[in-house]
């Protein structure tokens, strides 16, 4: 994945930390979703190149950023080095706050028994990280069945299968029309060579007189009429409205014009299928049948992530 190509799942992690852990992880993320969804880290980054601006790009095309924490993400200080996070220009640092800056959602992944860390020990711009839902993966023999809950929970948020083009509900030309139309025209041109034949007075010899005959009517095919579609009037533009504490997101947009983009995300503190946030934001103004993404809750602990973490009380304090 590079700056400007559709972003879908971006890890995050520290090699010397967890990369084989990692490498498990991503094989079955790639199986599930293929290689083009997942962005592992940025090792290839170009000569010459700004990398803390073609972090902030790559970070900013993916729809999800997965955190991965093992037990030496971010060790203590030693005596005349500061923790690792505390180095403005570490790339976990600015992949995270690329992340938390654009409001994209970030799933903390605890491997190794690691623990969240407490928030005094991250820099004020990684903080809102420990407000984020994870979940552990252990090691075997719940590695598979961890993984699994945590593919599950990706796959929710995959866009729908596309339905059918509109070929499917372009109207045909009706056959039986045509055809009444070409048999009139036959018998046009058959009424018409009798009429010449009868034309001449006698019959010249030899020739075989031909009795007038009144063609049977053909009746002509009426098509139905359509009643005409009278326009309803759509304003030009309307408001996006606010959706916090809305139990149904879905029709609320609908009852202002606007189409929904629902996904969902685990939280602690937001009720299921409220919304957690929304954009546009509240009051913005948009064309009618603009789309609003919304992000709604799919619970806490009584979600498929049963194993989420408890939350260090004294962190949030």
């Amino acid at each position: 994945m590079r700056p400007g190509e559709d972003g879908n799942i971006f890890v995050s992690y520290r090699r010397d930390d967890s990369a084989d852990v990692v490498g498990r992880i991503l094989d079955r993320l790639t199986e599930s979703f293929g290689e083009d969804e997942i962005f592992r880290d940025i090792d290839d980054i170009p000569l010459g190149v700004d990398f803390k601006r073609f972090i902030e790009e790559t970070v900013s095309a993916a729809e999800l950023l997965l955190v991965v924490i093992g037990p030496d993400w971010n060790p203590p200080a030693e005596p005349g080095r500061a923790r690792r996070l505390e180095d403005p220009n570490d790339f976990v640092r600015l992949e995270i706050e690329a992340a938390i800056v654009r409001d994209i959602p970030i799933v903390p992944i605890l491997v190794r028994r690691a623990e969240m860390p407490d928030s005094e020990d991250l820099p004020e711009s990684l903080r809102p990280l420990v407000l984020r839902n994870g979940i552990r993966i252990r090691p075997d023999p719940d590695f598979d069945n961890d993984v699994a809950k945590l593919v599950a929970w990706l796959s929710q948020r995959k866009p729908p299968t596309e339905e059918p083009g509109a070929d499917a509900g372009q109207t045909k030309r009706p056959r039986g029309l045509l055809m009444a139309a070409a048999f009139a025209v036959l018998l046009v041109i058959a009424i018409g060579a009798i009429a010449l034949l009868n034309s001449g007075g006698d019959s010249p010899e030899g020739a075989v007189a031909v009795p007038e005959t009144v063609p049977e009517t053909v009746p002509e095919t009426v098509p139905e009429t359509v009643p005409e579609t009278v326009p309803e009037t759509v304003p030009e533009t309307v408001a996006v409205p606010d959706l916090a504490g809305v139990a149904d997101p879905l029709t609320a947009l609908g009852s202002a014009g606007l189409l929904a983009d629902l996904t969902e995300a685990l939280s602690i503190s937001i009720a299921p299928g409220e919304p957690i946030s929304q954009d546009p934001i509240a009051g913005t103004i948009v064309p009618p049948g603009s789309t609003v993404r919304v992000v709604v809750s799919s619970g806490g602990a009584e979600t498929l992530l049963t194993d989420c973490i408890s939350y260090n009380q004294s962190s949030l304090r």
